[in-house]
């Protein structure tokens, strides 16, 4: 009974964090304080190859340079990264462009997909921020 009730709880908490078709934002809850939540989420995206473009404490927002994602059927795909953050939450959106013109929004899908490749940039990000990452769409 007791391993019953463990498959259960562990089988809704991954329904309840899984990602979903059209989920265009990675969340990250942690218990930083506003100040440390700014600095990971910019060292995050440094140490995944990200360069910041633009960052603003006042309003709480990062965004990065272009980073390459090529694949061989696209040399020129790349993927912005844009970072809001507001005291512990961080939210995690990205643009993702072809020959430097942005694409319809990024969203959560495709297997083997450069879009594909692209989330799984942010989820590094994600995943080096630290805290309980979930998806939503915004």
């Amino acid at each position: 009974m007791k391993k019953l009730f463990a498959i259960i709880l562990v089988l809704m908490t991954v329904t309840v964090y899984a990602q979903e078709r059209g989920d265009n934002t990675i969340v990250v809850t942690t218990d930083y304080e506003y100040s440390e939540a700014f600095r990971r989420a910019g060292q995050a995206l440094a140490a995944n190859g990200m360069t910041i473009d633009h960052a603003d404490r006042d309003i709480g927002t990062i965004s990065s340079r272009p980073k390459n994602i090529a694949t061989t059927s696209n040399p020129d795909r790349t993927v912005r990264a844009v970072v809001i953050i507001n005291d512990g939450i961080i939210a995690i959106q990205g643009i993702v462009e072809n020959h430097g013109i942005a694409e319809p929004q990024l969203t959560y899908g495709g297997r083997l997909s450069a879009l594909r490749h692209a989330w799984d940039e942010l989820h590094k990000v994600a995943e080096d921020i630290g805290g309980e990452i979930s998806y939503e769409q915004r």
